[in-house]
């Protein structure tokens, strides 16, 4: 498996399964169907400790990104 197939698992994986990610994922226009790593770094930011912090704040205790 080429490291854009193991992208591609990942986002496929996450998508149904992870409240935090999701969101931010359609957001961005991040599918599965992503055609390279330069096109995923351009679409996606970073997450950042105030994501994790503001998220958790909202959906305590723990925030949805578990």
């Amino acid at each position: 498996m080429t490291p854009l197939e193991r992208l591609r698992a990942l986002i496929a994986a996450l998508v149904p399964a992870n409240r935090f990610y999701t969101p931010r994922l359609a957001a961005a226009g991040v599918t599965a169907e992503i055609a390279s790593f330069e096109e995923f770094s351009r679409r996606m930011s970073f997450t950042r400790k105030l994501d994790l912090v503001g998220d958790q704040a909202q959906h305590p205790p723990y925030g949805t990104n578990h």
